[in-house]
């Protein structure tokens, strides 16, 4: 049939059969004749949408967007392609969208939310503190106020300004709604991030004696015992607790107490105690040798001792307990190359890249092994990610300068050489460089 309608219709019909691929062929061909036709493109997108086709179903909903004159159906149909971008991690993208719909509706409390979510997201916590700030004042006896106060603390402890987190941890406590018990918890780990151990160590002690079995509240005690480095009281409070919890905890608290022991064993090697250290990593492992931390931090003494072969074995212990964690094959692949293992170097490094594509020393690592092959083309593409990742590695910076220089780029070596200069201005090696150039 000709007709938009009739091959709309069936077009329906290949949808309520089921014939997905054939629907998609009839509206993309209503398209072809006619850019604007509002049904197809609404059509398009649903399918696309529900048939996990997320990109294609994107691009329908933003050709929409355009065509779209109800307010509630525009700002539906942003809060749709924010949800797309979302499941991508296009977190600027959603908030772009979020903030048009509060453009239309300047009161929606759900967007609002949203965009405090991804603010907090990307790290963007002054834009945080500005929404949130708004919520609080707007509903400071419901629900929504209490969230956002908390929104606002934790936003402040990841600034730092635990001054402005303890301010807003005790309008918490003073919330009608507010769990008293996790508040002070809140509050205790505040104590413990400016220092102030003593005072956090009994505000958590009196929390536990309330609940016995609060292995979270147990967990930020022992901390505070371990910025003491009174790490006997710290193990103290988990024996205590192992009487306290139900019996589906046990494994919960052994696990602590393996992470507990781990760290004092890396406490013990740091002050030259290495009897001691393997001795408390044999505790950690006998309350939970299922924990891949350990094996980890175990191999990482191994290597620092020059011990290669028990390091590789405990590196890959790890990595068959946790195979997603990219910081064990990372660390592998620098002990396959202090061995001299190339091939295997390459690999390991390969697979913490493919967990985590934005490690900036894996890139980097990624640039000197194709240096080392003479593949300059490949070494400064991986060098130069490294450097766009984090603006502060030095060691990329000078490797990308002289990888510039030795391509006759001399105006972007100085001013990599200058970048340094300003985070370590007594560098000596770049200053002769810098001078040399100039």
């Amino acid at each position: 049939p000709d007709s938009s309608d009739m091959r709309i219709f069936l077009a329906n019909c290949y949808m309520e059969t089921n014939q997905v691929n054939d629907a998609i062929n009839i509206f993309q061909e209503i398209l072809d004749k006619d850019h604007e036709n509002i049904v197809a493109i609404k059509e398009l997108a649903k399918i696309y949408f529900n048939s996990n086709q997320k990109r294609s179903a994107m691009k329908m909903y933003k050709r929409l967007d355009g065509f779209l004159e109800s307010n509630l159906e525009k700002a539906k149909n942003k809060a749709k392609i924010a949800e797309i971008h979302i499941e991508f991690s296009e977190f600027n993208e959603a908030i772009e969208q979020y903030q048009e719909i509060l453009d239309i509706y300047p009161g929606d409390l759900e967007v609002k939310k949203r965009l405090i979510e991804l603010y907090n997201a990307i790290g963007d916590y002054n834009a945080v503190i500005e929404v949130a700030n708004e919520l609080a004042d707007d509903h400071s006896k419901d629900e929504t106020g209490l969230w956002a106060l908390l929104m606002l603390m934790n936003a402040y402890k990841s600034m730092k300004d635990y001054e402005q987190a303890l301010h807003f941890a005790n309008l918490i406590k003073a919330h009608s709604m507010v769990n008293k018990n996790e508040i002070q918890g809140d509050i205790a780990q505040i104590l413990l991030a400016e220092g102030k151990v003593d005072e956090s160590i009994e505000l958590l002690k009196s929390l536990l004696i309330e609940e016995p079995w609060n292995i979270e509240v147990a967990k930020t005690l022992v901390k505070s015992y371990e910025a003491k480095e009174d790490f006997d009281a710290a193990i103290s409070i988990y024996e205590k607790m192992l009487n306290a919890v139900k019996t589906d905890d046990i494994k919960k608290v052994h696990f602590e107490m393996s992470n507990l022991y781990a760290n004092r064993a890396v406490n013990a090697f740091s002050k030259g105690d290495n009897d001691n250290c393997f001795k408390y990593f044999t505790s950690a492992l006998k309350y939970c040798d299922t924990n891949p931390d350990v094996y980890y931090r175990l191999a990482n003494i191994n290597r620092a001792i020059k011990s290669f072969k028990e390091a590789i074995l405990n590196y890959k212990k790890a990595i068959e307990l946790d195979l997603k964690n990219p910081d064990y094959y990372y660390d592998i692949s620098e002990c396959y190359g202090e061995m001299g293992s190339v091939y295997e170097q390459k690999a390991a490094l390969m697979e913490s890249l493919k967990l985590d594509p934005l490690n900036s020393r894996a890139n980097y690592k990624f640039g000197v092994m194709y240096e080392s092959q003479n593949d300059q083309n490949n070494a400064m593409i991986y060098v130069k990610k490294a450097v766009e990742l984090d603006e502060n590695f030095v060691e990329a910076k000078h490797k990308l300068a002289l990888m510039l220089e030795h391509v006759g780029d001399k105006e972007q070596a100085i001013k990599l050489y200058k970048e340094i200069l300003v985070l370590e201005p007594d560098n000596q090696e770049v200053l002769n460089n810098l001078e040399m150039l100039k």
